[in-house]
């Protein structure tokens, strides 16, 4: 099936917090029966995930997900609104936004500041991205050694810096990509420069498809992470209701559709076996 991708910053986690028009907690309504207003905040350039469409409204796999939960929740109303990576958390402290959304795992930092629902709102493959040819990049140890292109303030990042405390002497060195363009790191594998990226799968059909480059491939699945709804830590109610649905849609195949719509496979009944036997990915 045809992924959507229009537009696409892979694996972008560089972002300036915004000034946010405040809403504080006044979307509760008075009347305990009515109808509450919850806004949604999401990351504008993960495509298919999250990101702006043509008309700037927040689309993607992830906002799907959303609604159909929406759908399912009368007591709730979502609004949407996209917004830089770095100041969704700030929106969700200062209680201007309920829910973020941008494939987030639960990271240790994350879980003293948020909470999150049981429930993933989706199974992700990560592959490296190397040079067409390259056998010695098969599983996620192949990397030690060798260099990797990564931002430093993400999630992937801090998984390599565990990795290389668990591993001396067979370190990853890293190639920091914060202050360039994605692109600039496939000449650098193409020459060998640089040995490997992580990415999700979708992003390289878009890297083939709609950039043009050729010579790269994907690794097989390195790991397969779980990514879910953040809330603001005080969403207790609202978190247990998103997890009811979750596991509503996920059992009468609504999430499965939804998935293979957006991602181009059912990503729940593809990767579980993968994701049942590898434990706890941040953890190797």
């Amino acid at each position: 099936m045809k992924l959507r991708l229009t537009v696409l910053n892979v694996l972008s986690l560089t972002a300036l917090a915004l000034t946010m028009t405040a809403c504080g907690n006044a979307n509760q309504a008075a009347d305990g029966d009515a109808t509450r207003q919850v806004k949604v905040v999401g990351y504008t350039a993960n495509v298919p995930f999250v990101y702006l469409d043509e008309d700037g409204e927040l689309t993607g796999y992830e906002p799907a997900v959303l609604r159909a939960i929406d759908e399912l929740l009368t007591q709730y109303e979502f609004s949407y609104e996209g917004m830089d990576f770095a100041a969704m958390p700030v929106a969700l402290e200062a209680g201007n936004a309920q829910i973020a959304v941008c494939m987030l795992v639960k990271s240790e930092e994350r879980l003293e500041r948020f909470i999150f629902p049981e429930e993933p709102s989706t199974l992700s493959p990560m592959n490296f991205l190397i040079k067409e040819g390259r056998d010695d990049i098969q599983v996620f140890d192949d990397i030690g050694g060798k260099i990797v292109a990564t931002g430093n303030s993400g999630y992937e990042y801090v998984h390599m810096v565990k990795w290389n405390e668990k591993h001396p002497g067979n370190e990853i060195q890293f190639w920091l990509t914060n202050e360039t363009n994605s692109a600039d790191v496939y000449p650098k594998i193409l020459a060998g420069e640089i040995d490997a990226q992580l990415l999700y799968p979708q992003g390289f059909q878009y890297i083939e498809e709609d950039q043009g480059w050729s010579g790269l491939a994907l690794s097989p699945v390195v790991f397969v992470e779980d990514t879910y709804f953040m809330l603001g830590k005080d969403e207790t109610e609202l978190r247990d209701a998103i997890d009811g649905a979750l596991k509503t849609l996920k059992a009468d195949g609504t999430l499965g559709k939804i998935s293979e719509e957006w991602l181009g496979e059912d990503v729940f009944e593809v990767y579980k076996d993968i994701f049942a036997a590898q434990g706890d990915w941040q953890e190797k």
